[in-house]
């Protein structure tokens, strides 16, 4: 299951689905994608997560089903972001203006 705006419920339905088939990714820049709340929009989704789950989410599964190479890719992960520890966190509130439904909708 590829997830493009994961809410709470979404979040947690990885335990049923399996880390091996969860992955989120992020391929909308448009008026309802989550830029620049990418990392606002993951926190209400993940927020308390494990963060070995949320290291194969966002890295492991999208790695072996596309044949990425993390090591190569690790330095721009961490310039780009968001990092797993940053996500594993609570959002304190929802950005002004979003019109992502990864904000708004449970």
């Amino acid at each position: 299951m590829a997830v493009s705006f994961p809410n709470p419920k979404d979040g947690i339905a990885r335990h049923a689905i399996g880390l091996d088939r969860y992955m989120w990714g992020n391929d909308h820049p448009r008026a309802k994608g989550t830029f620049p709340h990418t990392t606002a929009a993951l926190k209400r989704a993940f927020a308390g997560a494990d963060p070995g789950d949320l290291d194969e989410i966002f890295a492991g599964t999208p790695a072996r089903v596309h044949g990425f190479d993390l090591d190569k890719l690790a330095a721009d992960a961490v310039r780009v972001g968001p990092l797993v520890d940053e996500v594993a966190k609570p959002l304190d509130e929802i950005p002004a203006g979003v019109a992502s439904p990864a904000l708004f909708r449970d």
